[in-house]
């Protein structure tokens, strides 16, 4: 017979979106980049995170391999999202030093540092395998390049001197 009236005040927050969006893969040698994700605010932790509020991330500080970075956005309605950014590792392709060579010296078998990639320029006779023959060449200085194999293939170079022969 006495009916009332209350009043109650209900608050809606917005939602949050911590969603990462796509990184990498990267090369261990990159330049640092900043990850981004479907809303700012939140904070950034795991290998290569080198500023948690910004996501600033640095491969090289990173892990060669699987790097689980989590962001997170905090307050009434929290978000997190996980991503894994593979790095993969940059081969050492430093040629050996060789020569200097006489144009009669037999073919000579270059190598570098790590074994796989291939090789270029004048006098390379297998670019497999790194044959260099000076018989056919000129007396000069000649640049050989190697490149190396994989996801993150890189150029070395060195130059090669091949002497005149002398007839005894």
């Amino acid at each position: 017979n006495c009916p009332r009236t209350f009043n109650q005040n209900i608050v809606v927050n917005a939602s949050t979106n911590a969603t990462i969006n796509a990184a990498g893969p990267y090369c261990e040698d990159v330049a640092p980049v900043v990850l981004t994700a479907a809303q700012t605010g939140g904070t950034w932790v795991g290998p290569g995170i080198t500023n948690a509020s910004t996501g600033a991330f640095n491969p090289a500080s990173a892990n060669v391999g699987n790097n689980t970075i989590t962001y997170s956005i905090g307050g009434p309605c929290p978000s997190t999202d996980t991503q894994v950014i593979v790095i993969y590792a940059v081969p050492d392709g430093t040629i050996t030093p060789a020569g200097p060579f006489c144009q009669s010296a037999l073919p000579v078998t270059l190598t570098a540092a790590s074994a796989g990639g291939t090789w270029s320029g004048t006098g390379i006779n297998n670019a497999s395998t790194g044959s260099f023959g000076s018989t056919t060449l000129a007396a000069n200085t000649y640049a050989i390049t190697y490149t190396t194999s994989g996801n993150c293939p890189r150029t070395f170079n060195q130059n090669i001197v091949v002497n005149a022969s002398t007839n005894a």
